[in-house]
């Protein structure tokens, strides 16, 4: 019998063992549409109107496609877990070569909440806006939040940029994270 025949014989289950690990979780995915333009309250919106879109938007009752981190530069990271209380917390961010968004807070599961929201678009000359205050839903359509993904809408009306002084922008869209942290 030769070495190699007696190293099998001795070690069967070897590349079972290293092959039964748990595999990799599947990477965040993530789409959203961000239409900023006039505030209800008001003001000027004259450097950031537009509409921001993320792989194919999503709306209340279509999940859209989604862009998947890793692939063709995009980067996604979410988080979306219980609070404990009844509530859910969820962060997500959406990075690609030319716009960026940032969401995150919490809500009820089948309500509303809060969260801050901060948008970049070169495409449509969209600056850095930042709304610490807008209002997310889950409550119309087929939205939902579970641990590890999130399906909602939006509304911000107090959209800024710090060095442009009189800008206020308005938004409203909808997002969709999944495959997140919990």
């Amino acid at each position: 019998m030769s070495g190699s025949t007696r190293l099998w014989l001795l070690f069967p289950v070897l590349p079972l063992a290293i092959a039964c690990g748990d595999p990799a979780p599947p990477p965040a995915e993530a789409t959203a549409i961000v239409n900023v333009g006039a505030s209800p309250g008001g003001g000027s919106c004259t450097v950031g109107a537009g509409v921001s879109k993320f792989g194919t938007p999503p709306t209340t009752t279509d999940p859209g496609v989604t862009l998947v981190s890793g692939h063709d530069g995009v980067r996604i990271n979410c988080k979306v877990s219980d609070a404990g209380d009844g509530t859910a917390q969820f962060s997500g961010s959406i990075e690609t070569s030319t716009a960026s968004l940032s969401i995150g807070g919490t809500l009820t599961p089948g309500a509303t909440g809060t969260a801050s929201l901060s948008i970049y678009d070169s495409a449509t000359s969209t600056i850095d806006l930042h709304d610490p205050a807008c209002t997310v839903n889950v409550d119309q359509g087929m939205l939902s939040v579970e641990p590890g993904a999130i399906w909602a809408s939006f509304r911000c009306s107090n959209l800024k940029n710090p060095t442009t002084i009189g800008l206020l922008c308005g938004a409203n869209g909808v997002f969709l994270f999944k495959n997140c942290a919990e």
